[in-house]
């Protein structure tokens, strides 16, 4: 199986919870400490546009880039 990047990360991730400005997100098996400048709800797909240290610059993904096949 390949996994489609997005800017070298694996993508789409997916937040574990409803947060405003930090919290966690999962792509696979793996969980990443995240932050965002908009508030995020649990299951929204998100974009990976930046990194400072072990924390991640997300941004939710659009609805129509979440549609699924």
């Amino acid at each position: 199986m390949r996994i489609a990047t997005e800017g070298g990360w694996p993508c789409p991730f997916v937040a574990l919870g409803d947060f405003d400005g930090d919290g966690w997100a999962r792509v696979h098996s793996e969980l990443w400490k995240v932050v965002s400048e908009g508030p995020v709800r649990k299951g929204q797909k998100l974009r990976v546009e930046g990194v400072e240290g072990l924390i991640l610059k997300v941004s939710v993904l659009p609805e129509k880039t979440r549609g699924g096949a």
